[in-house]
């Protein structure tokens, strides 16, 4: 302390009447400094031991008074609970981010959960082969409708390249495309309609000497049936 310094009396407490129990500090800053220690770290400033001069507290004093209770601090969890939740996922949980809901700020388990961050080792990560691919499959779920969950990785280790991702993206196109209406098939009495039908035709043609390909241009449907019945008698001749 210089010699034209005062000593700074503690500014908790400094009433007349506690002339005989007054804490004095080496210098006015530095009350001023351990008055805000005391308001955060609730610090009881009467109970503060100086280990300067005629028992003057020094600023190694206020400083280990700063760091006893920071070590000691106590957290106020709303149940036993939930301080067991916190020491199991301390790594996860980071306290000055917590904003306890509990009565009086007590700090609950789902004040814990709203902070907490991913356990790595829980956490199911998706490994692309390059960040090309990566960017390709993002914009595979916004454009496609593509579920990143199902795309299988088929590199040496499990990451998804290229080919997957326009794989996953047919797959999807595939699945929303209407199905294709097959042709219904033509009813027994209706095929015999039509092979008597055409019988009936290129007998009337045979009779008047004329050629059943010719004149059957303008009867396409009829000229294909007869073709058709045609390469058929042939197929099963040669059978024979």
């Amino acid at each position: 302390m210089a010699k034209n310094e005062k000593p700074a009396v503690n500014p908790m407490k400094d009433g007349p009447e506690d002339n005989e129990n007054k804490v004095v500090f080496e210098s006015e800053e530095l009350a001023k400094y351990a008055a805000d220690a005391a308001e955060e770290y609730g610090l009881d400033l009467a109970e503060m031991l100086g280990t300067g001069e005629n028992g003057v507290i020094t600023a190694d004093d206020v400083d280990k008074a700063i760091e006893e209770a920071d070590e000691g601090e106590t957290v106020n969890f709303a149940s036993e609970d939930a301080g067991e939740f916190y020491a199991e996922n301390e790594d996860a949980i980071n306290l000055d981010d917590v904003e306890g809901t509990g009565t009086e700020g007590a700090i609950t388990v789902d004040d814990m959960k709203k902070v907490m961050s991913p356990n790595p080792a829980e956490e199911e990560t998706v490994k692309f082969t390059t960040d090309q691919v990566k960017e390709a499959a993002e914009a595979a779920v916004k454009d496609h409708g593509v579920d990143l969950a199902t795309i299988k990785g088929t590199a040496k280790d499990g990451s998804i390249n290229a080919k997957d991702v326009r794989n996953a993206i047919e797959a999807v196109q595939k699945a929303k495309a209407p199905a294709t209406p097959s042709a219904p098939e033509p009813k027994e009495d209706d095929a015999e309609e039509e092979v008597d039908e055409i019988k009936s035709i290129i007998d009337d043609l045979v009779s008047f000497g004329l050629p059943v390909r010719g004149t059957l241009k303008n009867k396409p449907k009829v000229l294909e049936r007869w073709l058709d019945l045609q390469a058929r008698a042939v197929k099963a001749q040669r059978a024979f």
